[in-house]
């Protein structure tokens, strides 16, 4: 008795269309083309899952029953493998965990084969395949969703990336470096990612090195009370663009990789003084795949930018405040020219600046705002209504 593998794909997919038509029973088709039973009901939950790939000689596995990994597990992966074609099984599994899943390598691999994406060449051409569909009638399971990410007509995604503004939002990573400071003291990278502009901001959080810290009890417990919006973390990075013409802010969303205590800290001040309708939280998953990019991409070069100040910084000998200032040169160095290099890579504009015009906002000059910074400026402009302090 013959194993699915070994008939040539048209046969499975004739097989398929039977088995889908209702017209021949598997035990007729078991009995026409010389296999199982078992593998005739295989076959068709397979097309259901996978669509026409899943019935590639190089998709079937030993008894060719489905994965049972969750369908938004299996979308994810499909986002990871199709946006990065030369992960290895472990790397795809390493980005799952971050995420909370924890899933064993084998499994993946054998979703990934019954997919048809099993290695990096299937995974191009499955890419060239989907480019080349005119629309996704002819597709199913888990294809169809990726002609709806990758496919060139179907996919409103990227037509609809730089509509109007309001309707695009921030992506939050939080970042700790290990700087050359004392163990007791930490500093937080808020790497906010404009899923309008695609520029890169950062937010640095140096909590424990800031000038709070050369204030009084009284200032400190002040500061947690009045309404210090100008150097607000989100007033800054979320308003600043919708309030460069002159008009009202919009309501944007942040979508945060991780909850974390100093964020929750500036945005409750943020949210006393403008209410929760300018401001909203939504899960990091439903950009998923921007996410996926900035960790495999920018936050990759971002750490080792980092690593190098880092080690110039021990052999300097530079401690706290010195060795932070250094890294933040450096790591601005490196998002000025990140920055640079996504309005240049956008096609069909006439030059950057028209681009920066069509998007409403500017490339900023100085991506990078220290949260001490922004407090100095607002003591600084608040002085009589701080005196009694």
């Amino acid at each position: 008795m013959l194993k699915l593998k070994e008939l040539d794909y048209q046969t499975r997919l004739k097989i398929v269309r039977s088995l889908k038509g209702g017209v021949t029973s598997p035990y007729s088709i078991s009995k026409e083309y010389g296999i199982s039973k078992t593998d005739v009901e295989n076959i068709g939950p397979l097309y259901d899952q996978y669509g026409e790939p899943g019935l590639r000689a190089t998709s079937l596995t030993s008894g060719s029953q489905p994965s049972k990994i969750a369908r938004s597990i299996q979308e994810m992966i499909i986002i990871i493998i199709l946006n990065h074609t030369h992960l290895t099984i472990n790397e795809v599994r390493n980005l799952l965990s971050e995420e909370g899943m924890k899933i064993d390598p084998a499994p993946i691999q054998r979703f990934l084969t019954q997919a048809g994406l099993g290695t990096e060449e299937l995974r191009n051409q499955y890419l060239e395949e989907l480019r080349g569909l005119k629309n996704s009638r002819s597709t199913r399971g888990l294809q169809k969703f990726a002609y709806k990410i990758f496919g060139a007509i179907d996919n409103t995604k990227n037509s609809e990336q730089f509509s109007g503004i309001d309707k695009h939002h921030y992506l939050a990573i939080e970042v700790k470096p290990k700087l050359m400071i004392d163990h007791n003291k930490s500093v937080t990278l808020i790497v906010m990612y404009n899923l309008y502009s695609h520029i890169i901001e950062i937010f640095v959080i140096d909590t424990y090195l800031d000038t709070i810290k050369r204030y009084s009890r009284a200032l400190q417990a002040a500061l947690q009370t009045l309404p210090f919006a100008d150097f607000s973390f989100f007033k800054y990075l979320l308003w600043h663009e919708s309030l460069s013409d002159g008009s009202q802010a919009q309501q944007k969303r942040v979508f945060l990789d991780s909850d974390s205590e100093q964020i929750n800290y500036l945005n409750n001040s943020f949210r006393k003084w403008y209410s929760d309708k300018r401001l909203s939280f939504g899960k990091v998953n439903e950009y998923f795949d921007r996410k996926i990019n900035l960790k495999l991409d920018f936050l990759k070069k971002l750490k080792e930018i980092i690593e190098l100040s880092r080690e110039y910084n021990s052999q300097a000998g530079n401690t706290d405040q010195v060795a932070l200032d250094y890294s933040i040169e450096k790591v601005q160095e490196f998002v000025n020219g990140y920055n640079s290099e996504v309005i240049n890579r956008i096609p069909s504009v006439s030059s950057p600046q028209s681009l920066e015009e069509r998007r409403g906002t500017n490339l900023p000059k100085n991506p990078i705002v220290k949260h001490s910074a922004q407090l100095d400026g607002w003591l600084r402009r608040n002085k009589e209504q701080l005196s009694r302090f």
